[in-house]
């Protein structure tokens, strides 16, 4: 049988405000996208943005998070990467989405959140 792993680790500052919302099982889903670039140093570097998803139990402890990760804010994510791709209504080319459903979110420097 064969065996696959799938995890990431990416750090990253968080392109806007993480945002909380209830589940219907209870759950607590709090979600936002991580801004991680490529190339550092060069003079335009290239930008991946990777919408980050991670669930609470504890809806207190979802809340706290997501209001202490602001734009700006440098997160360490580690999780499972998935991608799919999608048609935006009115295109006729498709959409990449690629995701994190994060086991493990970090605030590594909360003095760096900008406005």
């Amino acid at each position: 049988m064969e065996r696959y792993y799938n995890h990431c680790t990416l750090i990253g500052d968080a392109k806007s405000k993480a945002e909380a919302r209830r589940l219907p099982d209870g759950k607590t889903h709090i979600a936002f996208v991580l801004k991680v670039p490529k190339d550092i140093g060069k003079e335009k570097p290239y930008i991946n943005y990777v919408r980050v998803s991670h669930y609470f139990r504890d809806a207190a402890a979802a809340k706290i998070l997501a209001d202490r990760i602001q734009k700006g804010t440098r997160v360490l994510v580690a999780g499972e990467l998935h991608s799919r791709s999608f048609h935006k209504a009115g295109e006729s080319e498709s959409r990449m989405l690629v995701e994190v459903t994060a086991v493990t979110v970090n605030l590594l420097d909360e003095g760096r959140v900008t406005a």
